[in-house]
């Protein structure tokens, strides 16, 4: 299905038309478009989610990763030191790399080292 549009000259004439298919017409809309596109994409709450919830299925995670990523949202302290984050960056899941399960929500510190394995044992 081609769209039609006609351009018109300074004096009001018509000169021809031009047509395009609707791949041309979204091609040049994202050209237009795309930074706004991109930043509005970052804040969507479902894209977020999704986001997140499939870099989980990559890394081996199993469960019901929706209550996971539930309980991710009201955690704001690490499990382990119990600091509070400093933003969403610092908020990591810890997950058994053979098992798979879900352990813990850490910051990025705690996460790096195996210390943190010691302190969940003995809490359990």
């Amino acid at each position: 299905m081609n769209n039609q549009t006609t351009e018109q000259n300074t004096s009001g004439q018509h000169q021809k038309k031009v047509s395009f298919t609707r791949e041309e017409i979204r091609k040049r809309y994202w050209a237009k478009n795309r930074v706004r596109l991109l930043e509005k994409d970052k804040t969507c709450p479902r894209r977020i989610k999704s986001l997140r919830v499939s870099n989980w299925k990559k890394r081996g995670v199993i469960g019901d990763l929706d209550v996971l990523y539930t309980n991710y949202l009201v955690s704001t302290n690490c499990a382990c030191c119990n600091k509070e984050y400093k933003d969403r960056r610092d908020k990591c899941l810890d997950h058994d790399h053979i098992t798979g399960s879900f352990r813990a929500f850490l910051c990025r510190g705690c996460n790096s080292f195996d210390r943190h394995l010691k302190k969940l044992e003995v809490k359990e």
